[in-house]
């Protein structure tokens, strides 16, 4: 005796026990149905959903062939790429029509940009560089000596500067000026306004200096920012190279100090910096906790 068993989508209709459905028929129930034979305790009958009995034995074992070959083939694809990946020069021969055998990949030359930086920054002695550090430093220092008026715009003032202009926006409003120039008598009273000298009167002349100083002192800015960046760079470099290895010797040490004592001692002022940070984060939830708490009392 059979015993129906849908696999897939069964619909309203699932198979019921000693129910077979008759060649050519259409089952609406399922996708395909399995009948397992009780008395063999095999399941070597196979409905493929359009009423045609298949030996499932037989596809069993065609799904065992084609697993096989696809695991042969997946093996041989395995073992061409080691042997790409162990002899580079298998790997340039079989490179697309165009490409240059032997050509570094984008790791290995950065990577050799990264060595030679390296090599020149380690080359720079921290005395040198100490005293060329004092000497900018202290130009720097004449420079806000030579341009006494430069201030410091507080954070808040920043986001809300009308003074961040578009791509030749200076041209355009000078000539804005300049019709102002040519017919006063549209824009006396935008002379209070201004905030210049004269409070009765618009005074453009003053207004096209601002706009040509403003253009001078982003000059300036304009040349410290690319400097600015490659100082931040390098710095940014020279602690991923210290740093990374510098936390592994702190990670080492801190396991070895749970049971050395003069250890912990010598590496106390580390273990208090790097706990701060979770230190705080405690407060903080704990005073989030306390603040919900006040609040559900009210």
């Amino acid at each position: 005796m059979y015993t129906g068993v849908c696999v897939g989508n069964t619909g309203d209709n699932p198979a019921k026990e000693g129910v077979r459905p008759p060649n050519g028929a259409d089952h609406p129930a399922s996708k395909r149905l399995i009948l397992f034979d009780r008395a063999a305790g095999t399941d070597n009958l196979g409905w493929n959903g359009s009423g045609k009995t298949e030996d499932m034995t037989l596809r069993g074992k065609e799904m065992t062939m084609a697993k096989g070959k696809k695991t042969t083939e997946k093996a041989t694809e395995e073992e061409s790429t080691g042997q790409a990946a162990t002899n580079p020069g298998n790997a340039a021969a079989e490179k697309e029509p165009g490409e240059t055998p032997g050509t570094e990949t984008v790791q290995q030359a950065k990577a050799a940009k990264l060595r030679d930086i390296t090599d020149k920054l380690d080359s720079v002695p921290v005395g040198k560089l100490r005293e060329i550090t004092d000497e900018i430093l202290s130009a720097i220092n004449n420079f806000g000596k030579i341009l006494p008026e430069l201030f410091d715009m507080p954070d808040e003032w920043r986001t809300v500067s009308e003074g961040n202009f578009r791509e030749n926006e200076t041209e355009i409003l000078q000539s804005v000026l300049k019709v102002a120039e040519e017919h006063p008598q549209y824009f006396g009273a935008l002379a209070k306004k201004e905030k210049g000298q004269d409070p009765g009167e618009l005074e453009t002349d003053l207004l096209r200096q601002r706009i040509q100083r403003r253009d001078l002192y982003k000059q300036l800015a304009r040349a410290f920012e690319p400097l600015a960046i490659r100082l931040n760079d390098t710095a940014l470099y020279e602690g991923e190279n210290s740093r990374s290895v510098a936390l592994r010797i702190y990670s080492s040490a801190k396991s070895v100090a749970k049971h050395d004592d003069v250890l912990r001692s010598k590496l106390s002022q580390a273990l208090d910096f790097y706990k701060e940070p979770a230190r705080k984060a405690a407060k903080t939830r704990a005073a989030k906790k306390k603040a919900q708490k006040t609040e559900e009392e009210k």
